[in-house]
């Protein structure tokens, strides 16, 4: 009996990797509308640059994830990871100061490179120098979703789920006349709209990103300030994101737009133009932490969602977490795990 995996983000495109590793047979349905990850730089870093300090679980994330996309490219014979330098453009002497010092740490000394590079780039606005960081750089979920769709052929739907079409039954749930073992729902924030997994604390945070062109900027390299900015192709560079925790629309706001641009003229020496502007809701949570996990009552139905914005590093690790969780039985790490939070009656 197949499992049915509901949205193909980042998150479904782990889980529905991890059953197709382990001959786990299976069908996805998406609707592709108001997806974060297609429109996201994927950004793939285990730092938090704003702090210099480790993200969580940072480089067991990492360690995971890297032969993970690649495993995936080789599958979809497609180049889906980008290993790249990430500049940090520093501030001030004091930023400098900080850079060597998070630099002598240990759990750093793998992705921080001690030097500052001083040398003035004209394309840049760089006084202070930058920081490089290694083993870090971009996945491109726009291609590794669309050519894991065409790989799945007819397993793939693309359409919206009806959530009043589920029967269930002691063993198995019916959804349009097919029988499936279980559900997964990868939904990001439309997970609010998910009447069995919406008592979760996904509280949502928009995002919003401009893809510019920019001839005369380096595609080799991913520039870090206030935003990032992260070379696609042709001379097009995704840079972004804002935060905005109180608006959860997916309009495009002229404010966000006017923060954008202030940066890029702040940083940039080089003519560019805007070729797009684009908003979507992050799946973020209260704490900080992935949902993860079984439903409370319903043993067949499961959750992969809340992984903000760091989904790139996080996907592929929380994915094998919840494969083993779901087929054998294993536990999940409870700062991952659903249980954390009961439903309201």
């Amino acid at each position: 009996m197949k499992t049915l995996v509901v949205g193909f983000g980042i998150a479904g495109v782990s889980i529905a990797y991890q059953l197709k590793k382990n001959k786990i047979p299976f069908h996805v349905i998406d609707s592709s509308n108001n997806s974060s990850s297609l429109v996201a730089g994927g950004v793939f870093n285990p730092t938090v640059l704003k702090r210099y300090t480790m993200s969580w679980e940072g480089k067991d994330f990492s360690d995971y994830a890297i032969p993970f996309y690649r495993e995936i490219s080789s599958l979809l014979n497609s180049k889906i990871f980008n290993q790249i330098a990430i500049n940090r453009i520093l501030s001030s002497v004091s930023d400098q100061n900080r850079w060597h010092e998070a630099s002598d740490k240990n759990e750093l000394d793998s992705y921080f490179i001690k030097d500052i590079v001083l040398k003035t780039d004209k394309k840049l606005n760089t006084p202070f120098g930058f920081g490089q960081l290694k083993n870090v750089g971009q996945i491109n979920f726009k291609l590794i979703i669309n050519k894991f769709k065409k790989y799945l052929n007819d397993s793939f739907k693309n359409e919206m789920f009806d959530y009043s079409e589920l029967i269930f039954f002691k063993d198995s749930i019916k959804y349009r006349d097919v029988y499936y073992r279980n559900i997964i729902f990868c939904e990001g924030y439309n997970m609010k709209t998910n009447p069995y997994f919406n008592y979760l604390p996904l509280t949502g945070n928009k995002g919003e990103m401009l893809i510019i062109r920019a001839s005369k900027l380096s595609n080799k390299i991913i520039i870090k300030g206030k935003f990032f900015i992260v070379p696609l192709k042709h001379d097009l560079f995704w840079v972004g994101a804002t935060f905005n925790n109180i608006d959860k629309t997916t309009n495009k706001t002229k404010s966000a737009r006017n923060e954008l641009l202030l940066e890029l003229r702040s940083k940039l020496n080089v003519q560019y133009e805007v070729v797009s502007h684009d908003a979507q809701i992050r799946p973020t949570v209260k704490d900080r932490r992935p949902l993860i996990g079984q439903h409370p009552e319903i043993n067949n139905l499961y959750v992969f969602n809340g992984l903000g914005t760091r989904g790139s590093l996080m996907a592929p690790r929380l994915s094998n977490f919840l494969f083993n969780y779901i087929f054998f039985k294993k536990a999940l790490p409870t700062s991952i795990d659903i249980r954390r939070f009961t439903i309201e009656k």
